[in-house]
């Protein structure tokens, strides 16, 4: 974990970050600083002219997608999940549990969902998994892991 900390790291806090910008911003760093991994967190808060919220998504989608091919780093694009319903606030994410999904998970080689159950008070269980909802190139499955708040960390739950 240490290596981790001795990364370089670029962070572009604009308010509204127009989807130009997101690409222009992206590709100086990238050509200039060797980025190895492009993280946006989170799509929805990107600006872009579209009739509608499902354009305006497909629109950062493709235009993400389309970066992460011409420059061939990857990019992890951190999403809102639609709300449970609060009868069934437990339930397990899918990858159409994505705000806006249909262009997302299209345009996603892998889909990582995070699913922390909560007992009667609201408190976590501590029966987290990470959903690897989509893989392109593996298999899809339920990964039993145990969340560390001190270091906001995941952990597989079997070695723990």
């Amino acid at each position: 974990m240490a290596a981790v900390g001795c990364w370089p790291l670029y962070v572009a806090e604009d308010g509204s970050l127009s989807l130009q910008k997101l690409v222009a911003k992206a590709r100086l760093l990238i050509r200039q600083e060797k980025l190895g991994l492009l993280i946006v967190d989170y799509v929805q808060q990107i600006s872009a002219i579209a009739p509608n919220e499902r354009e305006r998504i497909t629109k950062i989608s493709g235009q993400i997608r389309a970066l992460a091919k011409d420059t061939g780093v990857p990019i992890l694009a951190v999403s809102q999940l639609n709300r449970p319903l609060q009868r069934n606030a437990n339930e397990r994410p899918n990858k159409f549990s994505m705000k806006e999904s249909g262009s997302l998970e299209n345009d996603s080689h892998t889909i990582l969902l995070i699913y922390r159950p909560a007992d009667e008070f609201g408190r976590p269980t501590g029966d987290d998994e990470i959903i690897i909802a989509k893989q392109r190139h593996g298999p899809v499955s339920n990964e039993a892991v145990r969340f560390d708040s001190r270091t906001m960390t995941f952990f597989d739950r079997r070695a723990a």
